[in-house]
């Protein structure tokens, strides 16, 4: 098993419903940049994506929906959870209409970050396939005006944060068999 805790632009489009520090968890991630472009004609071109999106599942991720649904249930004030389609890619994006894009590859695009795509990548290659999960907190909103308008030391404190608490209660909270939780922390 292998849980990826960290930060990531949530989509600008849902600011009324994804606030700095939310948790959002990956359900789906999706590597955005592997794309094979054509020429078609003219100044015409044909772009495929080449990576598929990948699923989380197993038990890790069942434990997660069922921890997220308990704190949604609960109403806790620390945080809201979020459970969607995470964009993962190598590019730090500051573009509405980059947003626009990455909104066509998935309907319940929550969220952009820049590391799960390794990590994901890794998991799903290696001979015994281990649970994975990407847990982000939401640091801001992959625009240049919400750079401007957030502390970045600040938001992105919080958003490390507000993941990093979810993974621990994940471990601390018996969501997982023992053996898991520990062969989880251990990582």
């Amino acid at each position: 098993m292998y849980c990826s805790p960290g930060v990531a632009a949530g989509d600008p489009a849902k600011q009324d419903q994804l606030h700095i520090g939310d948790v959002v968890v990956g359900e789906t991630v999706i590597p955005y940049e592997h794309e094979k472009l054509r020429q078609m004609s003219g100044d015409e071109i044909e772009k495929r994506r080449r990576q598929p999106a990948w699923t989380s599942k197993g038990r890790l991720f069942s434990a997660i929906t069922k921890l997220a649904n308990e704190l949604v249930s609960k109403g806790s004030g620390r945080r809201s959870i979020h459970v969607g389609a995470i964009a993962t890619g190598s590019k730090l994006v500051e573009s509405e209409a980059t947003w626009t894009d990455l909104r066509r590859l998935h309907d319940k695009l929550l969220a952009l970050e820049m590391e799960a795509e390794g990590v994901v990548f890794a998991c799903e290659q290696h001979p015994t396939r281990p649970f994975w999960a990407v847990i982000k907190g939401i640091m801001d909103y992959g625009t240049v005006d919400s750079r401007r308008e957030n502390n970045k030391e600040e938001s992105q404190a919080k958003a490390a944060r507000t993941a990093a608490e979810f993974v621990r209660d994940l471990l601390e909270g018996g969501y997982l068999p023992i053996s898991d939780a520990i062969r989880l922390a251990r990582r």
